[in-house]
């Protein structure tokens, strides 16, 4: 199966087939009108905090990307999600990143030299995609979380992209959403549509969600 999301800054794009679903995207729409001066107090204390940690901000190696992996794994776990990646998934997002200027990987190095937090964005068309972010609960007090997403922004903005999207949210996990509009995204729905293999599982599947949707519309 694969799932197809139609972000609100992509809505030139259009695709038949398959079973909708709508997702919780958050986004900012005008981008080069964000300020981190309008952020709230905690955020700005935060990165305050941030800049006085010694966390060093820098693009990761190929080495990195186990390390990368780790952090994604952990901080979907936490949140309760489904892993949807792997390693080699992380290892060649890196490595395509040293010839794709489009990728923006990121991570945050404590002073002990331990990666500390990650993030990954990726810049098409002029506009700017949240991928992955990740934290290592142990650093928390260092705040590379704020710190690396306040730095993607920066440099999106910088970098003359339009838009910010932070990507679709589960609806049940309402705090994910609310650490997103925390940064000046506008939550809305967008439709997703699953994409499903001509095979048994396949059509198996796509009547199960189509009477999930059913059953939904009804109750």
């Amino acid at each position: 199966m694969v799932r197809i999301w139609q972000s609100r800054l992509l809505q030139t794009c259009r695709f038949t087939g398959g079973a909708t679903n709508s997702l919780h995207e958050t986004l900012i729409e005008d981008l080069q009108s964000w300020s981190p001066d309008r952020l709230p107090g905690s955020i700005r204390r935060n990165l305050k905090r941030a800049g006085k940690s010694g966390l060093q901000l820098e693009p990761p190696s190929t080495s990195d990307s186990t390390s990368m992996f780790r952090l994604y794994e952990s901080t979907v776990t936490r949140r309760g999600g489904a892993l949807r990646y792997n390693q080699k998934y992380f290892h060649s997002l890196v490595a395509r990143s040293r010839h794709n200027d489009s990728l923006k990987p990121l991570v945050a190095r404590s002073p002990d030299g331990r990666i500390a937090g990650m993030i990954v964005t990726a810049y098409h068309d002029g506009r700017a995609f949240y991928l992955h972010g990740g934290m290592d609960e142990s650093c928390q007090s260092l705040r590379p979380s704020d710190l690396l997403m306040s730095t993607a922004l920066l440099r999106a903005k910088a970098a003359g992209m339009k838009s910010f999207s932070f990507l679709p949210s589960p609806a049940d996990q309402p705090g994910l959403i609310r650490f997103k509009e925390k940064w000046g995204g506008t939550t809305f729905l967008t439709p997703t549509r699953d994409l499903f293999t001509p095979s048994l599982a396949g059509t198996t599947l796509r009547l199960l969600l189509t009477l999930k949707q059913t059953i939904g519309a009804r109750w």
